[in-house]
């Protein structure tokens, strides 16, 4: 299955996306790092080659969120963090 996870590299974000890579799915992450940590997806990107996208978007930029990498998926997840998620 092919899943795209928003805050991807935040802390509860990161836990999902490695349970993903571990069960096989290939997942599109897009996180624009303001909290999140590419530290944190360490564990996915030695599980995984290409079945592992990582995208450093805001999700509130509709220009650079469509020009990402997700089109095709079967499921989209979503971790906000913080208050000020949209």
């Amino acid at each position: 299955m092919r899943t795209v996870v928003t805050g991807g590299a935040g802390f509860i974000g990161s836990t999902l996306v490695d349970q993903l890579v571990a069960a096989g799915h290939s997942v599109t992450v897009i996180d624009n790092f303001s909290s999140g940590s590419a530290e944190n997806l360490e564990m996915a990107r030695e599980q995984t080659g290409s079945r592992l996208s990582i995208n450093a978007v805001d999700i509130r930029d509709e220009i650079a969120w469509t020009g990402t990498q997700h089109a095709g998926t079967d499921v989209g997840r979503r971790v906000l963090s913080g208050f000020g998620g949209p």
